[in-house]
């Protein structure tokens, strides 16, 4: 008798690895912005000012919340992508107030919609 196929032989190389450099990145961003509001001498940016310090909160947020949805994603759960995908646009519109470099600033957006992409042949195994 043959055991069931691994949760990861059905996610497939392409989607684990870019679930996990997701985490990464979302990682990186949340500790980055919020080093820079609570005044951590060790960040090498800038520190925003009092303007631009929402636009930090919110990245900060949407990559936490992010980092969560991903981990739903991994557990084939439907409500991780529909969150994933509703982070991309505060954090596109933070980037924007932050006057960022547009390739920068649509990265939320191409990241949600390369996720969608790869999930959706997949959508069966999520519930």
């Amino acid at each position: 008798m043959e055991t069931p196929a691994k949760d990861e032989n059905k996610r497939g190389r392409l989607l684990s690895i870019w679930l996990i450099t997701n985490v990464l990145l979302n990682i990186v961003i949340a500790y980055l912005f919020a080093s820079t509001l609570l005044g951590s001498s060790e960040t090498s940016g800038a520190p925003l000012n009092a303007n631009d310090q929402w636009a930090g909160l919110v990245l900060a947020v949407t990559s936490i919340i992010s980092i969560a949805a991903i981990l739903g994603i991994w557990r084939w759960r439907k409500i991780g992508l529909y969150i994933f995908v509703a982070m991309a646009l505060p954090a596109f519109i933070a980037y924007l107030a932050l006057n960022t470099r547009i390739l920068t600033a649509i990265f939320p957006l191409t990241s949600a919609t390369l996720m969608w992409t790869l999930i959706k042949p997949k959508w069966e195994y999520f519930y």
